[in-house]
């Protein structure tokens, strides 16, 4: 199993997050990961009374599906793909908890071969892929598919750079 250790930008850092949840087992110095933990809450409980929840609960759920694509084996696709790295997991979830403090809806979080994470939106008229290509960049591609408008760049994994590509697809 993956021991996933957060340092982020946006404070996941210590075992608590920011939100007031503890997480067992994805801090630094504590073995195991989320898929151990079958009563590890994957909504926000239903007292909760704070706007933070649904973020919190749709990150916690991001989270889930990052580790589980940290323990596929290699040639996962019996292509000869890669084991997903842990960098770019890491940037791929940065990424995820800047697009939902800003109000993006949860993406599609899916393995690349070469050992990286993408993460989809598709939808208001808009395709935005997003691939964490390191533990300190991404590559977007954007279209609007009315007018077939495209852009691809390079860009760093917050919250400056993802605005103009993460409010085209935000309610």
């Amino acid at each position: 199993m993956t021991n996933l250790a957060l340092d982020w930008d946006c404070d996941f850092s210590s075992r608590s997050v920011r939100w007031g949840h503890s997480w067992p087992g994805i801090s630094g110095g504590h073995p195991g990961s989320l898929a151990e933990h079958e009563d590890w809450p994957l909504e926000p409980e239903e007292d909760a009374e704070t706007d933070a929840e649904p973020v919190r609960g749709d990150f916690m759920i991001a989270a889930q599906r990052v580790v589980r694509l940290l323990n596929m084996p290699p040639d996962w696709d019996s292509y000869g793909s890669k084991s997903i790295d842990r960098q770019k997991a890491m940037t791929a979830l940065n990424i995820v908890a800047v697009a939902l403090e800003v109000g993006a809806p949860m993406p599609a979080i899916v393995p690349t071969i070469d050992g990286g994470v993408q993460l989809e939106w598709h939808r208001r008229g808009v395709d935005l892929e997003i691939r964490a290509t390191s533990g300190t960049s991404a590559e977007v591609f954007f279209e609007v598919l009315a007018t077939g408008e495209t852009r691809e760049a390079e860009i760093r994994p917050d919250l400056e750079s993802l605005r103009a590509y993460l409010d085209h697809v935000k309610d």
